[in-house]
């Protein structure tokens, strides 16, 4: 980065601030001072750069400041961080609508709304003319997108900027902050803001923006990326613009190949050997090997009956190169969009707690991509790159299966024999899974999942029940899940016990802790065994009747608390239907009582059971 800016720059003043706020401008200091550069990175939303300047044996720093009319822009764009977590708007001028949608890969024709679930399971955009803004450049247009950056890629740029220009913002939730820009299909230049990328082909009436976010740690980078967006188009960007639009899915376009050498090719990082065995073989060898690969990579990837993978692998001649139909150009588009939505399945498992994909639903997608790619390259004129792509991607297919060792093996041997000879097959390849074998992993993993779901809720639900999950007869009974907290083994005990038998522990239980607590010999609790009574005006009228003398005593917790009122649940073991709940209500009642005659209640309840 420069360590101190030009004297002038399109036609303004450029000034500096010192940290006790003394402006210097640009021109009064024509050699400009001796500036150290001490600047430290920090990727998140913004980097701090200092400039340190030694006058008078005192330390200064510098920052840039921005002229009104730039600060003027910077104000007007404040509301885009605020708009969005993570996004990108993009503003292009001689291009509308149809032609910006068609640039970004928007269907216009299929809508989501907000309350829809693709609205969590698409990539999404929404394209809208800018009325009243058509210019001498011809059409004005803005594309918004909802946590996508088609905005920011190359390709997309240099097709949406052909009738005039483009440039647009990208913000994400790591800190991330892009500007890009091009002018007549050309792209001039797409960078992180703050983080000392190379300006030099950045327009100059943008450098002043882009050297304040390096500058100044205050400062929002995307407010100044929205301004850099309207320095370059024209177009001032307006909130207005994102109020009730329509949003759409997004398909996006794929990369198409460029040429290859052993330099280039995505094997030299894990592989460059089997990359420059590739480069000798012969030339006359090159497409048999190809349209041998290609095959190979189809069935290992359980997609050769497919119906567009099948006629695009009959149209790779042994001689030439492969035919790139639309049919194929869909199912490629479509590979990608289902790609996106991967990514966003995982962010969300991630971020929002959501339920990420299972490794055969990641897979089977990782494998259509990487096929995708291999017919792309199989379909490619220079026969050197068709070799080098159509093996990358076909290692990828075969790593995704745990093969990758024995496919290298299996391409070196079969590289080393197509330097003098035809290569019709590849030995020793593993036998490639039917798509069968596929559905039925997949069927395995989402069943190993439920059952990893429910052992997980069971161990959950254990917790609350003592440490073992209750059996379906304790989850009817509410005197059951009060017993298991207090004494599980004891509950366990119970189950199995005959209805005549838990009806007397009932009796037992509920006279012995009433008895105690001096509630029993009570007119109005005799009256309550011997029909249905609400627990809430028993309560009521145990503060209120005199006759009760209230005892209290320190429970487990330390705290303080009403003998008497811990007791008076015993009554609710006489309105269960259940004798099975009737005993569990009652043992319960008991163990609420002073902690160490809780202890020797619970005992005497075994051995009355003979346990």
């Amino acid at each position: 980065m420069r360590l101190w800016p030009p004297n002038t720059f399109s036609g303004e003043s450029i000034r500096w601030v010192t940290a006790s706020g003394r402006l210097r401008n640009g021109r009064d200091s024509a050699s400009g001072p001796d500036c150290g550069d001490s600047g430290v990175r920090r990727r998140n939303r913004v980097v701090r750069c200092l400039r340190v300047h030694l006058h008078c044996a005192h330390v200064h720093r510098w920052f840039r400041v921005l002229s009104a009319r730039h600060e003027a822009m910077v104000s007007a764009c404040t509301w885009l961080s605020d708009s969005s977590a993570a996004s990108c708007l993009s503003v292009i001028v001689g291009s509308d609508v149809v032609a910006s949608a068609s640039a970004y890969g928007v269907d216009l024709a299929d809508s989501v709304a907000l309350d829809s679930e693709q609205w969590s399971s698409e990539r999404l955009a929404a394209v809208v003319a800018v009325q009243g803004l058509n210019s001498a450049n011809g059409p004005v247009s803005f594309v918004l997108e909802d946590n996508g950056f088609e905005g920011s890629r190359e390709l997309v740029l240099r097709t949406a900027s052909k009738g005039g220009k483009a440039a647009s913002i990208f913000w994400n939730v790591d800190g991330m902050v892009v500007f890009s820009c091009a002018r007549r299909g050309k792209l001039l230049w797409s960078g992180e803001l703050g983080m000392d990328d190379d300006l030099d082909a950045l327009p100059r009436s943008l450098m002043p923006f882009a050297e304040v976010v390096a500058s100044d740690e205050e400062r929002d980078p995307v407010a100044v990326g929205g301004a850099m967006v309207a320095a370059f188009t024209g177009i001032q960007i307006r909130s207005e613009w994102v109020t009730d639009v329509n949003w759409c899915v997004v398909s996006p376009h794929v990369e198409q190949p460029e040429l290859l050498t052993a330099e280039s090719s995505g094997l030299r990082w894990d592989h460059s050997d089997v990359a420059l065995a590739l480069v000798e073989v012969s030339s006359p060898n090159r497409r048999l090997f190809v349209h041998t690969m290609v095959r190979a990579a189809a069935l290992q990837a359980s997609l050769a009956e497919d119906e567009v993978v099948a006629a695009t692998l009959a149209s790779v001649r042994v001689d030439g190169p492969g035919t790139v139909s639309r049919e194929f150009e869909s199912w490629e588009r479509q590979r990608a969009r289902e790609n996106d939505q991967l990514w966003l399945l995982q962010d969300q498992a991630i971020n929002a707690g959501g339920v990420g994909p299972l490794p055969e639903e990641k897979n089977r997608i990782y494998r259509a991509n990487s096929l995708a790619s291999a017919l792309r390259y199989a379909c490619h004129d220079d026969d050197l790159t068709a070799l080098l792509g159509v093996a990358d991607a076909a290692v990828n297919i075969f790593r995704l299966d745990g093969h990758e060792d024995q496919a290298v093996r299996a391409l070196m041997s079969a590289a080393s024999a197509a330097h003098v000879a035809e290569v019709t097959t590849i030995q020793g390849l593993p036998r490639p899974p039917s798509a069968q074998d596929r559905d039925l992993a997949l069927d395995e993993q989402r069943s190993a999942r439920q059952r990893a779901r429910r052992d997980a809720e069971l161990a959950e639900e254990a917790t609350f029940w003592g440490g073992r999950p209750p059996t379906s007869r304790m989850r009817t009974s509410g005197g059951a899940y009060s017993l298991a907290s207090r004494d599980r083994d004891l509950l366990d005990l119970l189950e199995p016990l005959p209805d005549t038998v838990l009806t007397a522990i009932r009796d037992w239980a509920a006279h012995r802790v009433l008895s105690d607590a001096g509630l029993w010999d009570l007119s109005w609790v005799q009256e309550a065994t011997r029909g249905q009574s609400q627990l809430d005006a028993l309560f009521d009228r145990l503060f209120s009747d005199p006759q009760v003398e209230h005892t209290d005593f320190l429970d487990r917790d330390g705290m303080r608390v009403s003998r008497q009122a811990m007791a008076l649940p015993a009554v609710a073991a006489y309105s269960s239907s259940d004798p099975f709940d009737a005993a569990c209500t009652a043992l319960a009642a008991g163990g609420d009582g002073p902690p160490g005659e809780a202890a020797a209640f619970y005992r005497e309840t075994r051995q009355r059971l003979g346990f």
